[in-house]
Protein backbone atom coordinates (compact mmCIF):
# COMPACT_ATOMS: atom_id res chain seq x y z
CA UNK A 1 0.00 0.00 0.00
CA UNK A 2 2.82 2.45 1.06
CA UNK A 3 4.77 1.85 -2.24
CA UNK A 4 1.34 2.19 -4.23
CA UNK A 5 0.88 5.80 -2.36
CA UNK A 6 4.16 6.97 -3.01
CA UNK A 7 4.13 5.98 -6.58
CA UNK A 8 1.23 8.02 -6.98
CA UNK A 9 2.70 11.48 -5.27
CA UNK A 10 6.09 10.72 -7.48
CA UNK A 11 3.44 10.41 -10.67
CA UNK A 12 1.68 13.77 -9.50
CA UNK A 13 4.89 15.70 -8.45
CA UNK A 14 4.69 15.61 -4.34
CA UNK A 15 7.69 13.57 -4.23
CA UNK A 16 10.83 14.09 -5.97
CA UNK A 17 11.30 10.37 -5.48
CA UNK A 18 9.50 7.41 -3.98
CA UNK A 19 10.70 6.70 -0.97
CA UNK A 20 8.32 3.71 0.68
CA UNK A 21 9.49 2.04 -2.85
CA UNK A 22 10.65 -1.50 -1.24
CA UNK A 23 9.47 -1.01 2.14
CA UNK A 24 7.57 -4.00 4.05
CA UNK A 25 5.85 -3.74 7.22
CA UNK A 26 5.14 -6.63 9.50
CA UNK A 27 1.46 -6.93 9.89
CA UNK A 28 1.31 -10.09 12.00
CA UNK A 29 1.43 -10.21 15.51
CA UNK A 30 3.89 -12.22 17.52
CA UNK A 31 2.14 -15.10 18.22
CA UNK A 32 1.96 -15.60 22.26
CA UNK A 33 3.37 -19.17 22.83
CA UNK A 34 1.15 -21.49 24.98
CA UNK A 35 1.82 -22.21 28.43
CA UNK A 36 1.42 -25.74 30.76
CA UNK A 37 -1.49 -25.46 33.18
CA UNK A 38 1.10 -25.42 36.62
CA UNK A 39 0.36 -27.20 39.93
CA UNK A 40 -2.16 -24.27 40.80
CA UNK A 41 -3.86 -24.60 37.98
CA UNK A 42 -4.54 -28.08 38.06
CA UNK A 43 -5.83 -27.80 41.50
CA UNK A 44 -8.19 -25.23 40.13
CA UNK A 45 -9.30 -27.27 37.79
CA UNK A 46 -9.59 -30.86 38.65
CA UNK A 47 -11.16 -29.77 42.02
CA UNK A 48 -13.23 -33.11 42.20
CA UNK A 49 -15.99 -31.09 43.61
CA UNK A 50 -16.50 -28.64 40.64
CA UNK A 51 -15.06 -30.63 37.90
CA UNK A 52 -17.34 -33.52 38.58
CA UNK A 53 -20.37 -31.41 38.71
CA UNK A 54 -19.38 -29.32 35.40
CA UNK A 55 -18.85 -32.65 33.42
CA UNK A 56 -20.27 -35.93 34.77
CA UNK A 57 -22.95 -35.05 37.17
CA UNK A 58 -23.86 -32.56 34.46
CA UNK A 59 -24.27 -29.27 36.26
CA UNK A 60 -22.09 -26.34 36.19
CA UNK A 61 -20.90 -25.51 39.54
CA UNK A 62 -20.98 -21.85 38.84
CA UNK A 63 -23.60 -20.86 36.36
CA UNK A 64 -25.89 -24.00 37.67
CA UNK A 65 -27.11 -24.92 34.05
CA UNK A 66 -27.42 -28.28 32.68
CA UNK A 67 -24.16 -29.47 30.68
CA UNK A 68 -24.24 -31.82 27.40
CA UNK A 69 -21.43 -33.97 26.56
CA UNK A 70 -20.60 -35.02 30.44
CA UNK A 71 -18.44 -37.83 29.40
CA UNK A 72 -16.59 -36.27 27.13
CA UNK A 73 -15.72 -33.39 28.85
CA UNK A 74 -14.57 -35.64 32.04
CA UNK A 75 -12.08 -37.83 29.65
CA UNK A 76 -10.59 -35.07 27.16
CA UNK A 77 -8.82 -33.34 29.86
CA UNK A 78 -7.60 -35.87 31.92
CA UNK A 79 -6.46 -37.81 28.77
CA UNK A 80 -4.88 -35.18 27.57
CA UNK A 81 -2.13 -34.21 30.88
CA UNK A 82 -1.58 -37.67 31.15
CA UNK A 83 -1.52 -38.94 27.07
CA UNK A 84 0.01 -35.44 25.72
CA UNK A 85 -2.17 -36.17 22.77
CA UNK A 86 -3.66 -33.07 20.29
CA UNK A 87 -7.41 -32.29 21.11
CA UNK A 88 -8.28 -33.74 17.69
CA UNK A 89 -6.23 -36.50 18.28
CA UNK A 90 -8.26 -37.33 21.19
CA UNK A 91 -11.60 -36.29 19.71
CA UNK A 92 -11.33 -38.65 17.11
CA UNK A 93 -10.27 -41.83 18.83
CA UNK A 94 -12.11 -45.16 17.93
CA UNK A 95 -11.85 -47.73 20.56
CA UNK A 96 -10.36 -50.12 18.84
CA UNK A 97 -7.60 -47.25 18.72
CA UNK A 98 -6.92 -48.81 22.25
CA UNK A 99 -4.65 -51.66 22.29
CA UNK A 100 -3.04 -54.32 24.17
CA UNK A 101 0.49 -54.91 23.09
CA UNK A 102 3.93 -56.78 24.01
CA UNK A 103 2.82 -58.40 26.98
CA UNK A 104 -0.19 -56.80 27.99
CA UNK A 105 1.10 -52.81 28.12
CA UNK A 106 -2.40 -51.01 26.94
CA UNK A 107 -1.51 -48.59 23.85
CA UNK A 108 -3.23 -45.82 22.15
CA UNK A 109 -2.99 -46.04 18.65
CA UNK A 110 -2.59 -42.92 16.76
CA UNK A 111 -3.21 -43.24 13.13
CA UNK A 112 -4.18 -42.37 9.80
CA UNK A 113 -6.82 -43.53 8.64
CA UNK A 114 -10.00 -43.33 6.51
CA UNK A 115 -11.81 -42.47 9.68
CA UNK A 116 -8.65 -40.99 11.45
CA UNK A 117 -6.28 -37.94 10.46
CA UNK A 118 -3.17 -37.14 11.75
CA UNK A 119 -1.08 -33.96 11.56
CA UNK A 120 1.72 -35.07 10.13
CA UNK A 121 3.89 -38.15 9.51
CA UNK A 122 5.46 -37.97 12.76
CA UNK A 123 2.30 -38.05 14.75
CA UNK A 124 1.67 -41.88 13.79
CA UNK A 125 2.88 -43.56 16.98
CA UNK A 126 1.83 -45.17 19.70
CA UNK A 127 1.23 -43.80 23.18
CA UNK A 128 0.84 -45.77 26.59
CA UNK A 129 -2.03 -45.65 28.26
CA UNK A 130 -0.89 -43.80 31.77
CA UNK A 131 -1.60 -45.93 35.07
CA UNK A 132 -3.31 -43.10 36.65
CA UNK A 133 -6.16 -43.31 33.74
CA UNK A 134 -6.41 -47.05 34.63
CA UNK A 135 -7.06 -46.08 38.06
CA UNK A 136 -9.85 -43.81 36.96
CA UNK A 137 -11.50 -46.77 35.08
CA UNK A 138 -11.03 -45.50 31.47
CA UNK A 139 -10.47 -49.49 30.68
CA UNK A 140 -13.92 -50.30 32.53
CA UNK A 141 -15.04 -47.40 30.37
CA UNK A 142 -13.92 -48.32 27.36
CA UNK A 143 -15.71 -52.17 27.98
CA UNK A 144 -18.94 -50.32 28.96
CA UNK A 145 -18.87 -48.59 25.87
CA UNK A 146 -18.05 -51.97 23.99
CA UNK A 147 -20.87 -53.63 25.60
CA UNK A 148 -23.34 -50.46 24.44
CA UNK A 149 -22.24 -50.96 20.83
CA UNK A 150 -20.07 -46.98 20.74
CA UNK A 151 -17.40 -46.79 18.07
CA UNK A 152 -15.48 -44.10 19.25
CA UNK A 153 -14.29 -43.52 22.54
CA UNK A 154 -16.09 -39.44 22.97
CA UNK A 155 -19.22 -41.33 21.02
CA UNK A 156 -21.28 -37.62 22.17
CA UNK A 157 -19.20 -35.71 20.43
CA UNK A 158 -20.29 -34.07 16.44
CA UNK A 159 -18.02 -33.73 13.82
CA UNK A 160 -17.96 -30.15 12.79
CA UNK A 161 -16.12 -29.12 9.55
CA UNK A 162 -13.89 -32.64 9.63
CA UNK A 163 -13.30 -32.07 13.20
CA UNK A 164 -14.64 -33.51 16.59
CA UNK A 165 -12.80 -31.11 18.89
CA UNK A 166 -15.19 -28.20 18.27
CA UNK A 167 -17.44 -28.70 21.11
CA UNK A 168 -14.58 -29.83 23.98
CA UNK A 169 -12.73 -26.77 22.89
CA UNK A 170 -15.44 -24.51 23.12
CA UNK A 171 -16.73 -25.84 26.62
CA UNK A 172 -12.86 -25.70 28.28
CA UNK A 173 -12.35 -22.47 26.64
CA UNK A 174 -15.15 -20.52 26.38
CA UNK A 175 -16.60 -21.29 29.91
CA UNK A 176 -15.28 -23.99 32.31
CA UNK A 177 -11.55 -22.52 32.76
CA UNK A 178 -12.73 -19.27 32.80
CA UNK A 179 -15.26 -20.03 35.43
CA UNK A 180 -12.28 -21.42 37.57
CA UNK A 181 -10.08 -18.69 37.23
CA UNK A 182 -7.22 -20.04 34.71
CA UNK A 183 -8.23 -19.25 31.66
CA UNK A 184 -5.73 -16.61 29.24
CA UNK A 185 -6.63 -16.29 25.54
CA UNK A 186 -4.35 -18.47 23.38
CA UNK A 187 -1.90 -19.38 26.15
CA UNK A 188 -3.61 -21.08 28.66
CA UNK A 189 -6.49 -23.59 26.68
CA UNK A 190 -7.60 -26.92 26.45
CA UNK A 191 -4.71 -27.80 23.98
CA UNK A 192 -2.18 -27.10 26.83
CA UNK A 193 -2.94 -30.22 28.64
CA UNK A 194 -0.12 -31.47 25.51
CA UNK A 195 2.00 -28.98 26.82
CA UNK A 196 1.39 -29.75 30.34
CA UNK A 197 2.61 -33.40 29.65
CA UNK A 198 5.84 -32.15 27.66
CA UNK A 199 6.77 -30.01 30.54
CA UNK A 200 6.43 -32.76 32.81
CA UNK A 201 8.03 -35.22 31.12
CA UNK A 202 11.10 -32.76 30.77
CA UNK A 203 10.86 -31.82 34.69
CA UNK A 204 11.32 -35.62 35.15
CA UNK A 205 14.49 -35.67 33.17
CA UNK A 206 13.06 -38.23 30.33
CA UNK A 207 15.19 -38.33 27.42
CA UNK A 208 14.57 -35.66 24.38
CA UNK A 209 14.06 -38.52 21.94
CA UNK A 210 11.77 -40.27 23.99
CA UNK A 211 9.03 -37.27 24.72
CA UNK A 212 9.22 -36.76 21.15
CA UNK A 213 8.09 -40.08 19.97
CA UNK A 214 5.51 -39.76 22.86
CA UNK A 215 4.23 -36.71 21.49
CA UNK A 216 5.00 -37.27 17.91
CA UNK A 217 7.54 -34.49 17.12
CA UNK A 218 10.27 -35.17 14.38
CA UNK A 219 12.98 -37.12 15.83
CA UNK A 220 16.58 -35.91 15.55
CA UNK A 221 18.58 -36.90 12.24
CA UNK A 222 20.40 -39.76 13.77
CA UNK A 223 17.49 -41.95 15.03
CA UNK A 224 15.07 -40.67 12.34
CA UNK A 225 17.77 -41.81 9.80
CA UNK A 226 19.54 -44.92 11.76
CA UNK A 227 17.42 -45.66 14.72
CA UNK A 228 13.97 -45.85 13.32
CA UNK A 229 11.82 -46.30 16.82
CA UNK A 230 14.54 -48.36 19.25
CA UNK A 231 11.91 -47.91 22.25
CA UNK A 232 9.19 -50.75 22.72
CA UNK A 233 6.02 -50.41 24.75
CA UNK A 234 7.58 -51.22 28.31
CA UNK A 235 10.06 -48.54 27.59
CA UNK A 236 7.80 -45.75 26.38
CA UNK A 237 5.01 -47.40 29.74
CA UNK A 238 8.30 -46.37 32.25
CA UNK A 239 8.72 -42.84 30.92
CA UNK A 240 5.35 -41.69 30.77
CA UNK A 241 4.43 -43.09 33.91
CA UNK A 242 7.07 -41.11 35.82
CA UNK A 243 4.56 -38.00 35.21
CA UNK A 244 2.67 -36.55 38.08
CA UNK A 245 0.31 -34.21 39.51
CA UNK A 246 1.07 -34.91 43.55
CA UNK A 247 -1.63 -31.32 44.11
CA UNK A 248 -4.23 -33.10 42.58
CA UNK A 249 -6.99 -35.24 44.18
CA UNK A 250 -7.43 -37.98 41.82
CA UNK A 251 -8.83 -40.28 43.88
CA UNK A 252 -11.95 -37.87 44.13
CA UNK A 253 -12.20 -37.61 40.41
CA UNK A 254 -12.90 -41.52 40.40
CA UNK A 255 -16.24 -43.08 38.92
CA UNK A 256 -17.12 -46.19 39.16
CA UNK A 257 -17.81 -46.93 35.32
CA UNK A 258 -19.49 -50.03 35.88
CA UNK A 259 -22.75 -48.57 37.82
CA UNK A 260 -22.89 -45.72 35.88
CA UNK A 261 -25.11 -45.46 33.01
Amino acid sequence: ILTTFGNWCEKNGYFKQNNFRGMKFDSKQKRLERENFNEQDLQKILNPQTYLNSTIHGISSVTKKPISNREAYYWIFLLGIFSGLRTNEMTQLRLEDFQQVDGGVWMIQVQETEETRVKTRNSIRRVPVHPKLIELGILDYIQRLKKQKKERFFWELKIVRGKYGKEVSRFFNEKYLKEVGVWKQTVKVLYCTRHTLIHNLYRKGVDENVIKTLVGHEKEFTMKHYGGNPYDADQLLREISKVDYPSVDFGGLRVDWRREK
